[in-house]
């Protein structure tokens, strides 16, 4: 019995031998690490301005069927990443379903004429319009009037908005009211 045991102790010493062996073959291999420090990360911008921020473009008291004017707002984009813009607006009042309204992009020879008047303004493409229709219709926030192409840094554009009651008005129309926000929305693309 004692030569049973003897074996089974050489047979484990013997193992732990060859596990110590083995273990520091594994160890002593060569190494080498390379390391990317001080990486950097900055979240690029979206930054849109226009010249009728927080302001009212349009007071109109009393239109009768006829009456129109126009005003003109520059827009302009300082954002590190291009953009998508577009243009919704809201609109509350029975006097909306009259009225109209006509957007036309341009441009403008210098800086803008002061208090948003359009002196000098030249639409983008003779008659055309970027949108009309019955102020009650302007595209909302959920699906806005993209204006074409992607705006990058220093893209400006002049907006002449154009608010109507026209010629054929109907009597309902009469002693209604109304009130339009209109929104300039980027968005990177």
């Amino acid at each position: 019995m004692s030569t049973m045991r003897g074996k089974i102790i050489v047979s484990v010493v013997a193992l732990a031998v060859l596990a110590l062996v083995g273990g520091a073959a594994v160890f002593s291999a060569f190494s080498s690490t390379s390391a990317s420090s001080t990486n950097s990360f900055v979240a690029g911008t979206v930054a849109l301005s226009s010249d009728g921020s927080g302001s009212s473009l349009f007071n109109l008291p009393n239109m009768k069927p006829g009456d129109s004017t126009a005003q003109c707002v520059q827009v302009s984009y300082t954002g590190t990443l291009a953009a998508t813009v577009g243009l919704s607006g809201t609109e509350t009042g029975n006097l909306a379903q009259y009225v109209t309204a006509t957007i036309v992009r341009g441009t403008f020879p210098g800086s803008p004429p002061a208090n948003n008047a359009c002196t000098g303004f030249t639409p983008d493409t003779t008659g055309s319009a970027v949108w009309t229709g019955v102020l009650n219709t302007v595209p909302t926030a959920g699906t806005p009037l993209l204006d074409a192409g992607s705006w990058t840094a220093g893209t400006s554009h002049v907006y002449e908005i154009t608010i109507a009651l026209p010629t054929n008005a109907v009597d309902a129309a009469q002693g209604q009211t109304a009130t339009a926000g209109f929104t300039w929305q980027a968005q990177n693309s």
